[in-house]
């Protein structure tokens, strides 16, 4: 893997899997960027490069290599994809220590990373981690987790695309089925969050409302914004005057 990236002033996008940028043809204007991120299984998504780009300078990855979390990352893998640097967005967490992972903790699903994936990825700091957790009250997915670690580094600004706390599911190249599951898939993984008490997404939508749309840094899509308004719970903290829209994402006018 490449030399650990310090995001010093440079223009970073956040690739999400949300379908509301499948036929929007980003790919070009994505790989203009100073630097790519996506998460989990949005490598795939570079099979499609017209739409989504090529490139993946840093991946992160919620450590759990399962088809139906965040996919297979080993030095095949990197090489294949091209992957920049691995971010764990997930610390490695002793059994009890997390009100989210509770009596299971996660160390077994870090025994099963290649060591070499491993010892050259960063992992994000455990203090910081469940600080967080606690102030959202449910586990932050891979993508919040993302956005807090990019909108604390000294970046110019970030482009957050192709997120919609799985509103309408996935992109297919991203996700085409869960639990071997293949239709209605935004309505299978909520119900199984909502069983295993998970990502709690109207608390994690309402955290991001709260902490991270009026960013100085953060740019967004017009389809996020409305989706935020249209929700009864995050549209009396939204302040459309302090919210900026990305002028080259090609969506709807507002």
């Amino acid at each position: 893997m490449k030399k650990k990236n310090k995001y010093n002033l440079m223009k970073v996008i956040l690739v999400g899997p949300a379908p509301y940028i499948n036929e929007k043809k980003m790919g070009r204007l994505i790989d203009k960027f100073d630097l790519v991120c996506r998460c989990n299984k949005g490598i795939y998504m570079t099979n499609e490069p017209e739409h989504f780009g090529t490139r993946t300078d840093i991946l992160f990855h919620c450590v759990s290599q399962k088809d139906d979390n965040g996919g297979i990352i080993n030095e095949e893998i990197i090489k294949k994809y091209e992957i920049g640097n691995i971010y764990f967005v997930y610390p490695k967490l002793e059994p009890l220590e997390s009100i989210t992972f509770k009596e299971k903790g996660n160390l077994k699903i870090y025994q099963e990373l290649d060591e070499k994936v491993l010892n050259e990825a960063k992992i994000y700091p455990k203090d910081k981690y469940l600080k967080l957790e606690n102030e959202m009250g449910t586990r932050p997915n891979t993508g919040i987790l993302a956005l807090e670690i990019l909108l604390n580094s000294n970046l110019e600004y970030l482009y957050l695309t192709g997120f919609s706390f799985f509103k309408g599911g996935f992109i297919p190249s991203y996700r085409s089925s869960f639990l071997g599951k293949k239709d209605n898939l935004e309505k299978v993984v909520m119900k199984y969050f909502r069983k295993n008490n998970t990502h709690d997404q109207d608390k994690i939508k309402l955290y991001f409302v709260k902490n991270y749309l009026h960013h100085p840094k953060l740019y967004i899509d017009f389809y996020l914004l409305d989706l935020l308004l249209d929700d009864p719970q995050c549209a009396p903290f939204v302040k459309i005057e302090e919210v900026k829209i990305f002028g080259n994402s090609c969506l709807k006018s507002y």
